[in-house]
């Protein structure tokens, strides 16, 4: 039995709905403007764990067609056919995607995509990140929380400012925009966005209240860029954005967990999103990104809806596998099999957030693996049918993606 689960879920053709494939394999910025996604080199390094190490060759040698390195020699001929094949990053790509069972890739951008040429449109799915339309005020004084932010911010400003001229329009006031906010929302979605996305929680936080609009309005047209009164303002458009993405269909993706940031670790806690998620009421289609990690329960108890959350709430795994020190790891399989126990198989998407060629392979190969392990052992057990093992493996690696963002007639 194990063997027939195995074989059926390696069968699963996976739609990795979020992923940065940076720089060459990134939905190319026309502004050119500040990246927030340093350069991986995707070769093993010292210290890194022996599963990860063995992992990485293994990949390696797949692609490139070669036996596994027994010396250092060989592993020096291995690292410089790697490097030599970087030229030809298309190629590269498009090769691991297809080793790695993957058939569709959600990829972020900040503007309009465009994709790099020699890689086939059609298994890329452009999101948008929508984190300009938050800071329409002075924000010198949150850059100054760290470098992070002030590169997260910039971007921000960037995006906001080609918004602007894209639309040509440039509020005066704050009724004029809200009506900016309403456009920006519609533009991405006709530039073919399936998802727009946040990463507020990188340089502010996801400790949102529910906000008055005549509040919002007198800071904005003040200009009160105080903290206290600017994270209020940026609350309500929040709250804004959701429900104009609500009224067009189109999801909204929340990156959540404290992954990189300077100073904001508990305010990324997913547990912060309660009154946006329970209160606000927006409707909108909500994704918590990157599993709330090292939150894990938080993020999977809100999904779950003990609180019956009146609007419908899904948990991304990106990030967990992709930065996974030691595949097969305890902390994420612990994890995974707590969402599936839950029952929350329908509301769990498959992401790599993965930023190189190989960090996204190795995410989808550990994810499997650990998927095909929980579930076998939920079978052995009695706990699932394998038919009921087979549906949430399914569910998990694309179905929820296809229903979620419509890729299924």
């Amino acid at each position: 039995m194990g063997k027939a689960l195995r074989s059926e879920i390696e069968a699963i053709k996976i739609i990795d709905h979020h992923s940065h494939c940076i720089d060459e394999f990134y939905w190319k910025d026309a502004t050119n403007g500040p990246s927030p996604f340093p350069q991986m080199n995707d070769f093993p390094v010292p210290g890194m764990s022996l599963a990860k190490t063995n992992r990485l060759l293994s990949m390696m040698c797949k692609m490139y067609e070669r036996p596994f390195p027994k010396t250092e020699e060989e592993k020096a001929e291995l690292r410089n056919v790697y490097e030599t094949s970087l030229a030809d990053e298309a190629a590269l790509y498009s090769r691991m995607l297809d080793l790695a069972g993957i058939e569709l890739v959600g990829t972020l951008g900040q503007h309009k995509p465009v994709l790099p040429p020699g890689l086939d449109p059609k298994r890329f799915l452009p999101l948008s990140l929508s984190d300009g339309l938050l800071v329409p005020l002075d924000n010198s004084g949150m850059k100054k929380f760290g470098p992070k932010c002030e590169v997260f911010l910039r971007m921000a400003e960037c995006s906001l400012e080609l918004l602007k001229k894209e639309l040509n329009n440039h509020p005066a006031n704050f009724d004029e925009y809200l009506r900016l906010v309403s456009a920006s929302v519609r533009w991405y979605r006709d530039q073919g966005a399936i998802s727009l996305k946040s990463s507020c929680g990188y340089w502010r936080g996801l400790d949102f209240d529910i906000v008055d609009e005549n509040e919002a309005r007198t800071t904005y047209n003040a200009g009160d860029n105080s903290p206290a009164k600017y994270k209020r303002l940026q609350d309500f458009l929040q709250i804004y954005i959701l429900r104009e993405c609500a009224a067009i269909g189109l999801p909204f993706q929340m990156h959540t967990g404290p992954v990189g940031q300077e100073g904001f670790g508990a305010l990324a806690n997913p547990g912060q999103l309660d009154k946006l998620i329970y209160h606000a009421n927006t409707k909108c289609t909500f994704i918590l990104l990157h599993g709330g990690f090292p939150f894990c329960s938080e993020a999977g108890a809100l999904v779950a809806g003990f609180g019956k959350a009146p609007q419908p709430v899904y948990l991304d795994t990106s990030a967990m596998w992709m930065v996974d020190p030691m595949p097969g790891a305890s902390f994420n399989r612990r994890a995974l099999r707590e969402w599936v126990e839950w029952g929350i198989a329908p509301k769990l998407i498959y992401g790599s957030d993965g930023v190189s060629v190989f960090s996204q392979w190795l995410s989808a190969y550990s994810f499997r693996e650990d998927l095909i392990v929980i579930l076998d052992d939920l079978v052995e057990n009695s706990l699932l049918s394998v038919d009921q093992a087979l549906e949430a493996a399914y569910l998990i690696l694309r179905g929820n993606s296809e229903r979620i963002y419509s890729l299924i007639a």
